[in-house]
C-alpha cells in the first residue's frame, strides 16, 4: 500500500506540478500527515541519480527484470557470491538509463 502511495504521489507531483500536502491529500483521500511522510521519502530519494525512474512503470518492470538477471546469471548459473551480484546492480544502478518501449 505504502508502494502506491508513493507511486501515486510521485504521479501527482510530475503532473499536476504541485507539492501541496492539502491538495495531494484531497485527491488520493488520505490523511495529511501520511502525505507529508510520502512527500518526504520521495525527496529523500531524489539526491541519487535515476532514482524517479523507477516511480514509472517501465522503471520498476526494468529494476526487476535486472535483478532477477543478475541472480540467474551471476548467482546461479556463475556461482558468484551475493557481494559480487550487489556490485553488480550498484554499478548498473549508477548509469544513465534510457527506457524507451
Amino acid at each position: 500500500m505504502i508502494k502506491q502511495q508513493l507511486i501515486k504521489i510521485y504521479h501527482i507531483t510530475e503532473k499536476i506540478k504541485t507539492r501541496s500536502i492539502a491538495k495531494i491529500s484531497v485527491l488520493l483521500n488520505i490523511h495529511r500527515d501520511t502525505v507529508k511522510r510520502r512527500l518526504k521519502t520521495l525527496q529523500s530519494r531524489e539526491h541519487h541519480p535515476c532514482s524517479t525512474i523507477f516511480e514509472t512503470a517501465s522503471g520498476q518492470q526494468w529494476l526487476q527484470l535486472l535483478v532477477i538477471l543478475a541472480i540467474f546469471y551471476f548467482g546461479i548459473k556463475s556461482n558468484v557470491g551475493a557481494s559480487v551480484i550487489a556490485e553488480f546492480i550498484e554499478r548498473q544502478l549508477s548509469l544513465p538509463v534510457a527506457l524507451h518501449h
